[in-house]
């Protein structure tokens, strides 16, 4: 294919100067020129530029090619397509493209920026106060306004059905990686978000099993510690209670208010089903919870799957887990862990009285206990 003497020239220096986003372009995509398209654009497997392209310096024509091709290493438009396609956004509000691809914008910038590609032009989007280059898009969207007169320099469209592929991708980005360190030209902050894309240092299932078994030590009995609630049900006889740490009774402490979205409630049921299945707790709670609190004894994959379908969880209300701990105390509940799921936008008590883990889907934290971040691509 022919290319103008200014986008020749901008692919010239992308192959000689970053062979990472060479390698992704050549593989995976596709550059044409359109008079018609304003700025740029892409898909996520086309690249479309512009006269508008073709007038800017060389170092901006290069920043504006590994842009868009960075797009498609962070899968930003089949996650759009599928908030699209369900019509309401991260923060459970209706959907709006416009707002994801601004944050998709200020986090690919901020990359590009940190990695030392090109120039950024003028119309580009970059704040460090909004968005890194570790940012997720979903946390950044949730923080930007619907509408803005923030300029922005690029177009993007809901991916087709020649769309690449998950293993697609990660196959291209694989090689261009190897491709890129073989010239030993990778830039820090891509060799980052790459090893985090492809090579997680431990996957957020992993470390939350961790802290589950290394908080419950073996399964032993004491008369000495009666188990309250037991004692306060017919036929009030005393029942032994735990010893140091047990996988006994277990309390999943699951965020319903109005910030969590249709897609993370639905990854912390399916968590709490993996947890029954797998854990095996003696007695597992479910607490739904927003600004008060409401506890269900859940006995097995089939009672979470009718409360969860059929009774329905409630909430979406505001966000404050203090009303957890006098929730589980008044049913009289001795748990061994605690574990929350949540956006991690919390109102949070100042400590809490059991073992405890938080799984945010934010990089939002706990003040307490341990902290894992679902990735809810995984």
């Amino acid at each position: 294919m022919s290319y103008s003497e200014e986008t020749t020239q901008a692919l010239s220096a992308v192959i000689a100067r970053q062979p990472f986003f060479a390698s992704l372009l050549y593989d995976i995509m596709t550059l044409k020129e359109d008079p018609k398209c304003p700025t740029a654009a892409t898909d996520g497997r086309t690249v479309t530029v512009g006269d508008w392209f073709r007038k800017l310096p060389i170092e901006e024509r290069v920043f504006v090619l590994c842009h868009e091709v960075g797009h498609a290493v962070l899968n930003h438009l089949p996650r759009a397509k599928g908030y699209s396609e369900r019509g309401f956004g991260p923060d459970l509000k209706p959907w709006n493209f416009g707002r994801w691809n601004r944050a998709g914008d200020y986090v690919i910038n901020d990359m590009l920026k940190e990695s030392g590609i090109g120039t950024m032009p003028s119309a580009g989007l970059h704040d460090t106060s909004i968005a890194t280059f570790d940012s997720l898009v979903d946390d950044v969207y949730r923080n930007l306004p619907d509408e803005s007169s923030d300029d922005n320099f690029d177009d993007h469209a809901l991916p087709g059905d020649d769309a690449p592929t998950d293993a697609e991708i990660k196959r291209a980005v694989t090689s261009a990686r190897n491709t890129a360190k073989a010239q030993g030209n990778l830039p820090g902050a891509m060799e980052r978000v790459i090893g985090e894309l492809l090579e997680p240092a431990q996957p957020w299932k992993d470390l939350l099993r961790d802290y589950v078994t290394s908080s419950v030590g073996k399964e032993d009995t004491s008369w000495s510690k009666p188990n309250r609630r037991r004692l306060a049900l017919p036929p009030h006889v005393p029942f032994p209670g735990t010893q140091g740490f047990a996988m006994g009774t277990m309390v999943v402490a699951v965020d319903t208010s109005g910030s969590i979205s249709e897609t993370e409630l639905s990854a912390f049921l399916g968590e709490i089903q993996g947890i029954i299945e797998q854990v095996r707790p003696r007695e597992l709670w479910l607490c739904a919870w927003d600004t008060r609190a409401v506890l269900h004894e859940v006995e097995s994959a089939e009672d979470l799957e009718e409360l969860a379908c059929e009774r329905g969880l409630g909430g979406g209300g505001g966000t404050d887990y203090r009303c957890v701990e006098p929730a589980v105390e008044a049913e009289l509940i001795e748990p061994e862990i605690v574990i929350c799921m949540t956006d991690g936008f919390v109102s949070w008590p100042e400590e809490f009285p059991w073992n405890h883990v938080t799984v945010s889907t934010s990089d939002q934290k706990c003040p307490f206990g341990n902290n894992v971040k679902m990735d809810l691509k995984q």
